[in-house]
């Protein structure tokens, strides 16, 4: 089995080593040189919930992927897509299979593009945050790694043999689910992403911080909401993840808003440590947040806290906590008085 994972992300070098450490054929490939200079002098370190060092992992560029790999992971930020996927294409094989992790709301656009090889998606249940170049943070609870660490979905339902194929792949790692429901899950992800952590990002601030501070935890619970109204008005069913039904993530009533503060502490507590934000460099944070945007102007959706989080995202990221939180609260009052 000859392995390529693409996207020396948070998630993408945590699959990757794990990978390391069961197949010897694994490769970590990026756009950028920097990083896979940095993996390639220290290997990659993981640390957390489990922790180990892989040193010998094989580095590629974008450029030189190799035209025989028999199973390869994206996690790169869909915005690389235009440059990445035709590098991808131009080599691969028709018989290997293509897992997406990207978190843009579908991966119609990977599916379009190899048309040839069997693709999936993917998303991943245990958070991961980059402490520098070549060391990976996991924050999960190593008992929730286990039970839940990924959902896989055959997006054509028909190649059932690769699907059990990679999700052994991935079992080895952590449990994964499959599912026949693909875009549920990207948006499932997403809604967890916005909701929790690109508002971190946006606060300069842990899980924990939005936990622990009751207008920050309100402003999550109301940016679900807008999300859930996108896509209810898609027709969109999403999925059930971390035992929350994401579908009733809803404010119909002042009662209901009162009933959801319990479910966001039980989704959050799981990874309270975690803190995003890590590397200001990595300004792609606010993709998700403008997607989601754009979505619900589609539909007529009004979304006040997406709006003013995609803001923070943009122009505000470097003021502390107690600054931009503060943009929120005429929004949660307003809400309350209504």
């Amino acid at each position: 089995m000859k392995i390529a994972v693409i996207g020396a992300t948070s998630h993408g070098m945590t699959l990757a080593a794990y990978l390391k450490t069961i197949y010897d054929d694994v490769t970590l490939v990026d756009l950028e040189i920097a990083p896979l200079e940095a993996i390639q002098l220290h290997g990659i370190n993981v640390v957390g919930a489990t922790t180990f060092q892989v040193n010998n992992i094989a580095v590629k560029t974008a450029e030189q992927l190799e035209s025989d790999y028999d199973l390869i992971f994206i996690f790169s930020p869909s915005r690389s897509n235009s440059l990445l996927f035709p590098m991808i294409e131009s080599k691969i094989k028709a018989t290997c299979m293509i897992v997406s992790f990207q978190e843009n709301l579908s991966d119609w656009r990977t599916i379009r593009t190899f048309t040839k090889q069997p693709v999936f998606s993917a998303v991943c249940h245990f958070q991961a945050t980059l402490k520098n170049t070549h060391t990976v943070s996991i924050t999960t609870d190593l008992e929730y790694f286990s039970r839940h660490a990924f959902d896989l979905c055959d997006y054509k339902q028909m190649h059932p043999f690769n699907a059990a194929e990679i999700k052994n792949i991935l079992d080895a790692v952590g449990h994964t689910m499959l599912t026949s429901l693909p875009t549920n899950i990207k948006w499932s992800k997403t809604l967890f992403s916005s909701a929790i952590d690109r508002l971190s990002s946006a606060l300069n601030c842990s899980y924990g911080d939005i936990l622990h501070h009751s207008t920050a935890l309100l402003t999550a619970i109301h940016i679900a909401d807008e999300i859930v109204r996108t896509a209810k008005k898609r027709n969109i069913i999403l999925s059930t993840t971390g035992g929350a039904n994401f579908n009733d993530l809803i404010i119909n009533s002042d009662t209901k808003l009162e009933e959801l503060v319990p479910v966001f502490q039980m989704l959050i507590l799981p990874h309270q440590y975690t803190c995003t934000n890590i590397l200001k460099s990595e300004l792609f944070e606010y993709d998700i947040i403008d997607d989601l945007v754009t979505e619900a102007l589609k539909v007529d959706q009004p979304t006040p806290y997406l709006d003013l989080l995609s803001y923070c995202l943009h122009f505000l990221r470097d003021r502390p906590f107690h600054e931009n939180i503060q943009l929120f609260e005429p929004l949660i009052l307003g809400n309350t008085l209504k």
